[in-house]
């Protein structure tokens, strides 16, 4: 009786257990899950110190003083119709990369500019970058390798020199560019496995985003027919089909970025000296690509040693080399031998994925490296943010091999020999990449922390006295004085090392003017023009030593000429106003302050009106005078 009591029992608690698990599902998550979910944490926590910083660098002209970003959703319409820097500055050498723009707009309009919003949507983008690369790496690797995944994708999310791309907000584009592009090829991966064509469709819209984000992502149309032709062997239609969609969305992309930037004429390719010294006509060919192939050495070394890491790669950082350095000749062997061996090894091993991973490395490598045409900049460590995925999956496959010959089966993520040699390593990397975090809190902590490392860099100089000399105004008295005496000796140092700095030398007159040294302050402008001719910010910086030191024929003369080149110009138009007042010719200096107001109402209005009001006062026209003086009262109390 008891037995049979007992039996009904367990069944009743079976039956209630039953209904219980159809009414709330047992949530589980399998290994791979498991391991997703610890690499998104860790991406996250890594960068989660950089939600403190401030904004740097380019940041300001992408957000804080863009136009565009500014007036939020409304804007996007113009964002995706003009050049990248449209809503900064014009210029007949620009690119088209509205995505990121776009991304700052939505953030600015619910946010405004709080830095943690723009810091934290990268460090999440920055996640979704490790995860899509674990779940393509573990897809490409069929499954069956998902501690050579895991490790590949760990060594990614903790790379130091991923720190440029993830703590400058900027950079978002290329963060939005790898994350769609790898999404991308994930989507033709099912494709060519399922033949879903919901798959195929998702793919090319993840690829043409990729293309909106930046143009780096125009290597995919080399990488995935390489991944799906090499890696995966079956259904050739719709390797084909994948193939075509991808050139047909590249084609578009690219169209869609002509038409946009000839409409504006911003599609010359111009490269400034400052920004890559190789564009320099004073080196020969021989040393131009003995320096490129010495700064494509360096990528590899900081790939291995992440250090020093500098926000600035300008002149004269990397010295421009020759063939018979030594160190080019080795980064040149080591190139070499990657090309050669991986080639060989797709063709002997198809489906090799060390060949593969070297191949990425090679291919995404090659548009950065100014050697089949200039660049933006001659090296800079966002650069290699793509790249990396290469160097990281060669590195999980030698980690591997290094612990266990058995490398087909999950257990091998308990195997004690791989950790032993990938925990140090990601420890050093962590330890790396939150101290480099520290560094971008702001420009002046950035380009003070980096000046040490890269002492010889002339524009790392300038960055550096331009930013204490914008502090010091901020100061007062003797603090001041020292601030605006440190930013002189940074901008003489720039000047060292390269004279030919008219940027710098503007800047340094504009220093000494603050400290009262007019002398020094005309020297300099007039130094600037003497190297760049047609400066216009040299011409009104020497204007306004002209202005404060009463030489005002020659500072009309000056701001006339400036006018006559740059019409709209209103500091010109300002600066010659207050020159034909001082001067007594009361009727131009009138003219000149109205056309400040006429062209920018809200440029000095303070003093513009009220200078019209004295104007109009001295001449006996005392009905203009009241009616400037309300306008100066109205604007007094906005």
């Amino acid at each position: 009786m008891a037995e049979k009591q007992n039996r009904e029992e367990l069944r009743l608690a079976s039956l209630k257990n039953n209904v219980k698990d159809k009414i709330v599902p047992k949530i589980t998550f399998s290994l791979h899950l498991k391991l997703a979910l610890l690499l998104g944490f860790i991406s996250l926590a890594i960068y989660a110190n950089t939600l403190k910083n401030d904004f740097a660098l380019d940041d300001y002209f992408v957000i804080k003083e863009n136009t565009f970003v500014t007036k939020g959703i409304a804007a996007i319409p113009h964002i995706l119709s003009t050049p990248y820097h449209w809503g900064y500055r014009q210029s007949s050498n620009d690119l088209y990369r509205p995505l990121s723009l776009v991304f700052f707009a939505l953030l600015f309009q619910f946010f405004g500019d709080a830095p943690v919003v723009y810091h934290c949507l990268n460090i999440i983008v920055f996640a979704g970058c490790t995860l899509i690369l674990f779940f393509l790496l573990s897809r490409l690797l069929d499954n069956k390798r998902t501690a050579i995944a895991f490790v590949a994708s760990l060594l990614f999310a903790l790379h130091p020199i991923h720190t440029e791309v993830v703590a400058n907000c900027k950079s978002l584009d290329e963060l939005l560019c790898v994350v769609f592009g790898f999404s991308s090829l994930y989507m033709f991966i099912m494709y060519a496995e399922r033949g879903k064509v919901f798959h195929l469709l998702l793919g090319s819209s993840f690829l043409f985003l990729s293309f909106l984000a930046k143009e780096t992502a125009v290597t995919f149309i080399i990488i995935i027919p390489l991944v799906i032709f090499f890696y995966k062997n079956d259904h050739n239609k719709r390797k084909v089909s994948i193939t075509v969609a991808a050139i047909i969305i590249s084609l578009v992309a690219v169209f869609i970025r002509f038409r946009v930037l000839s409409f504006y004429h911003a599609d010359l390719p111009v490269v400034d000296f400052m920004d890559n010294p190789l564009a320099s006509n004073d080196i020969s060919f021989e040393s131009r690509l003995a320096t490129e192939i010495l700064i494509l050495g360096y990528y590899i070394k900081l790939l291995f040693i992440p250090y020093p890491l500098v926000c600035d790669y300008s002149y004269n950082s990397i010295p421009f080399t020759h063939f018979s350095d030594p160190v080019v000749l080795i980064s040149l062997l080591v190139y070499i031998f990657l090309i050669v061996f991986s080639i060989k090894r797709l063709l002997t091993h198809r489906g090799d994925i060390l060949a593969l991973g070297i191949l990425i490395f090679l291919i995404t490598t090659a548009l950065f490296s100014n050697i089949f045409f200039l660049i933006g900049d001659n090296m800079a460590e966002r650069f290699m943010f793509f790249p990396s995925v290469g160097f990281c999956l060669v590195m999980g496959l030698i980690a591997g091999k290094f612990a266990s010959k058995q490398s087909e089966s999950d257990a091998m993520l308990k195997n004690r020999r791989l950790w032993s040699l990938v925990v140090p390593i990601a420890m050093i990397y962590a330890v790396i990449t939150v101290q480099r975090d520290e560094n971008w809190k702001d420009n002046y902590t950035l380009f003070k922390a980096d000046i040490s490392k890269a002492p010889n860099d002339s524009r790392l100089c300038f960055f550096l006295g331009n930013e204490v000399s914008n502090m010091a105004k901020q100061e007062q008295g003797v603090s001041q004085n020292e601030m605006l005496q440190q930013a002189v000796s940074y901008f003489n140092r720039a000047i060292e090392i390269y004279p030919g700095y008219s940027t710098a030398y503007i800047e340094l007159g504009k220093t000494y003017y603050n400290t009262g040294n007019y002398n020094m302050a005309e020297m300099n402008a007039k130094k600037a023009l003497q190297i760049e001719p047609g400066n216009i910010d040299a011409a009104i910086s020497l204007g306004s030593v002209y202005l404060i030191t009463h030489q005002y024929l020659p500072g009309i003369a000056l701001y006339r000429d400036v006018i006559a080149r740059s019409p709209d110009n209103v500091f010109a138009h300002y600066n010659l106003a207050a020159c034909y007042a001082n001067k007594g010719n009361y009727a131009p200096a009138i003219a000149e302050y109205k056309k400040t107001i006429d062209l920018k109402p809200d440029f000095e209005n303070y003093k513009s009106l009220e200078f019209l009001t004295i104007l109009y006062n001295m001449t006996g026209k005392t009905d203009s005078a009241i009616l400037y003086q309300r306008m100066l009262q109205a604007y007094r109390t906005k």
